[in-house]
């Protein structure tokens, strides 16, 4: 896990280094990084690797290898109303003292980077 920065937000997530095999880097950089701008691109693509790495978001084959969809227990807790809150808890975001809307921006952040990664949405 590294520290990731999304404004005045910092939060936990997946290292985007692409050497790391374990992941597959390249198919999340192509899922997402074209729905976002710079500097929230880079943000972006740790948020979708950490959705994976979690298990909120699985692979599938979409003919192109680059497909995601989001898990039985995450379209349960989407369906209950607390997958981001959920996604929240689990990357950790520190606000600092005053940035209240960098903490707001974040959660819809985090709600447009699910729905970019998982086609399921």
């Amino acid at each position: 896990m590294t520290e990731n920065r999304f404004g005045n937000v910092r939060f936990d997530g997946v290292c985007t280094d692409t050497s790391n095999a374990a992941y597959p880097v390249d198919a999340v950089v192509s899922a997402v990084e074209a729905d976002f701008d710079p500097p929230h691109d880079e943000a972006a693509i740790h948020l979708a690797l950490t959705l994976l790495h979690r298990g909120y978001v699985e692979r599938v084959d979409d003919g192109r290898g680059n497909g995601f969809v989001l898990s039985e227990a995450a379209h349960e807790l989407r369906d209950s109303g607390r997958l981001v809150a959920e996604v929240c808890a689990a990357v950790e975001p520190r606000v600092r003292d005053g940035d209240e809307g960098d903490a707001a921006a974040f959660v819809g952040f985090v709600d447009d980077v699910i729905e970019t990664v998982a086609e399921d949405v």
